[in-house]
């Protein structure tokens, strides 16, 4: 009896794998082909089973543990189904967290595709519901900067959400996407700064000047936050790239403090 159990045991399972894992048919096979080649890479990557398992600290250690190369194209299914996490809705912590892991995956493939999906993240421009929740959208315009090149019309996205007509409405989002904008323009080697880089470090510095006497004379172009010392802290570091200055910006320091540190840059960048 036990013998025979287990043989039917065996044969359900080995349906179930044949229904589950069905043969590649020949358009299949041609339609991954045609997705591999637009990639530009030798192969693709699945992704990993249980990348939407365990808490935030758990995908950490999964992060390290899949050991994924710093550079890969996804596989059409993993590219698909990475964009519905990311593009979904953060009306929960999970939702928010889930999405914070598919940009971080998608942030490994420099295809165009899945560099578009972070930007059409950022391009919709929603403010969080609850304060924190941006953190997928900083994520996104983060892994945009790192990358080593960016398609130019992604790079002018960046531009738009930092200075342009309609920017992003979150501060501290607007920050990053100036940020990532700024990390793709060359700067001269003449020391002057780059006519496309002006605007987003003029930005950069009207930052600085939140909440200080300062912004009487160079008005926020966003709605009023209490909370800028995180976004002048970034603003600040990035400044520092551009033109280093000796003593470093406290965002938490004395106004009379934060208003010469604007005003020092603005005339070492020649702004």
């Amino acid at each position: 009896m036990p013998s025979r159990l287990f043989l039917i045991t065996a044969l359900c399972l080995g349906a179930l794998a044949c229904h589950s894992q069905p043969p590649i048919s020949e358009a299949e096979q041609q339609h991954r082909d045609a997705w591999l080649e637009g990639t530009g890479l030798s192969t693709t990557h699945a992704l990993p089973v249980d990348w939407l398992a365990g808490s935030a600290r758990d995908f950490a250690k999964n992060l390290e543990r899949w050991d994924l190369p710093s550079s890969l194209a996804w596989n059409q299914i993993a590219h698909q189904e990475l964009t519905r996490v990311l593009l979904a809705a953060s009306t929960s912590a999970e939702k928010a967290q889930h999405s914070v892991r598919a940009a971080l995956l998608l942030a490994h493939d420099p295809t165009v595709p899945s560099l578009t999906n972070l930007l059409i993240r950022l391009e919709r421009r929603s403010a969080p519901e609850q304060r924190g929740r941006q953190g997928v959208e900083v994520v996104c315009a983060a892994a945009l900067a790192k990358q080593e090149s960016l398609d130019p019309k992604i790079i002018h996205g960046l531009l738009q959400l930092a200075t342009g007509h309609t920017p992003h409405p979150g501060l501290d989002i607007r920050v990053e996407c100036a940020r990532a904008y700024l990390a793709h323009i060359q700067r001269g080697d003449d020391g002057k700064t780059p006519i496309r880089a002006r605007a987003s470090l003029r930005f950069l510095i009207q930052v600085l000047r939140a909440e200080t006497p300062a912004e009487a004379m160079d008005p926020p172009s966003w709605e009023r936050t209490r909370f800028v010392a995180w976004p002048k802290g970034r603003a600040a570091q990035e400044l520092a790239l551009w033109f280093p200055m000796e003593e470093p910006f406290r965002p938490d320091g004395a106004w009379q403090a934060q208003v010469d540190w604007a005003a020092a840059m603005q005339h070492g960048l020649g702004l």
